[in-house]
């Protein structure tokens, strides 16, 4: 199966590098590259989705992550789906968004920017909204799921239930919440091994 033979290894070691080096060592285009990749395989492993159609499920639960393709999950298999993902995503709950004291995504700042990282961060969320997946969920649709309607990336983005995310407001910067979006801190933590 796909996820069997994923390896996010690469990946995880590339944003490690951004959060410890910032955009000096970080390859968004390897990255993207990847994400690519895994979409392929993963939208093409007729026995995991034979497997998860057998099984019934009344929703999907999917990671979020803009660059990865895990929503179409949901509408191939025709059920509802719930967003789980570290970070929120101001585009995609329609909420402000203040480049002023919100980083952008993988920009690496925290809510005190310098007025130079302020303008990074404008580019970099800039360019998210721009292309916010890679690649466009409409022609993923097209080749992986054709005989279903197609849909746009802000369409399927938008049909969501809810969205868990694994911030905790007393601990980060403050943002604005959209109502189906619940703040979850804490869920990949684990007690201190002694």
């Amino acid at each position: 199966m796909s996820l069997d033979n994923a390896s996010i290894f690469h990946d995880v070691q590339l944003i490690s590098e951004l959060k410890t080096n910032g955009y000096k060592s970080f390859s968004l285009l390897q990255l993207l590259g990847n994400a690519y990749d895994h979409c392929h395989s993963f939208l093409t492993d007729d026995e995991l989705f034979g497997i998860l159609k057998a099984a019934k499920f009344d929703y999907a639960i999917v990671d979020y992550d803009p660059f990865v393709c895990y929503e179409i999950l949901g509408y191939k298999l025709s059920l509802p789906f719930i967003l789980s993902s570290a970070h929120y995503d101001p585009s995609l709950h329609r909420t402000p968004f203040n480049p002023a004291y919100m980083p952008a995504l993988l920009s690496g700042y925290i809510d005190k920017m310098t007025f130079l990282e302020r303008m990074i961060n404008i580019v970099l969320y800039t360019i998210h909204l721009i292309k916010p997946t890679m690649p466009s969920f409409g022609i993923l649709i097209a080749k992986y799921v054709p005989e279903k309607p197609l849909m746009s990336n802000s369409e399927l983005k938008s049909t969501f239930l809810l969205h868990i995310i694994n911030r905790d407001i007393l601990m980060d910067y403050p943002i604005p919440i959209a109502s189906n979006a619940i703040l979850c801190g804490g869920l990949a933590a684990k007690p201190l091994n002694h």
